[in-house]
């Protein structure tokens, strides 16, 4: 059983399950100008990034230990209807005005806003940090709203049912031994 059914199931009071986002797009830049993404982590009460480590596979800094901001974070578990779409809906509040402005900002840019959701493990005696205890996967973010200093948003996994398996599709480019 893994961390995450284990801390469901039993509900111990030193471990808290953490909710992250990660909002990526082409148009998002520090104050230097480097592109970087923006990462959150459900917390209504803490101001304190929480470092938490990302999987070897994540688009940027894959394998590291990065800062997630705190922010009041609500996040709708999809549901996968007979279509296969699941839709993912986020709510973030206290937003600064910086992050308003970059999302303006992707919006009218070209590129798609992908979007990363994650789930860690906190104990809260040692302070560690494990996980994603999740398969992060890429969703499309298909609408945001600002306002007020809070972002509302619906993300999508497209087709998700219809996805082939396995997921690589093999050609002989891939892999040559399909030739005779």
């Amino acid at each position: 059983m893994s961390a995450l059914k284990t801390a469901y199931a039993s509900a111990p009071v030193n471990a808290v399950v953490l909710q992250t986002i990660e909002f990526h797009h082409q148009a998002f830049t520090d104050e230097n100008g480097i592109n970087r993404p923006f990462r959150f982590v459900s917390s209504s009460d803490s101001l304190t990034p929480v470092n938490c480590p990302l999987e070897k596979s994540a688009p940027v800094d894959g394998g590291k230990t990065v800062n997630f901001d705190p922010a009041p974070l609500a996040i709708t578990d999809p549901t996968i209807n007979d279509n296969g779409y699941a839709d993912l809906q986020i709510t973030l509040g206290d937003i600064t005005m910086d992050v308003e402005e970059q999302l303006d900002r992707a919006v009218s840019s070209p590129g798609e806003l992908k979007t990363y959701y994650r789930l860690y493990l906190l104990d809260v005696d040692t302070g560690k940090v494990t996980g994603p205890e999740n398969v992060p996967f890429q969703w499309s973010l298909q609408g945001a709203r600002c306002q007020d200093g809070q972002i509302t948003a619906t993300a999508t996994i497209v087709d998700i049912v219809n996805r082939p398996f396995p997921y690589y599709l093999y050609t002989p480019a891939f892999a040559p031994g399909l030739v005779r």
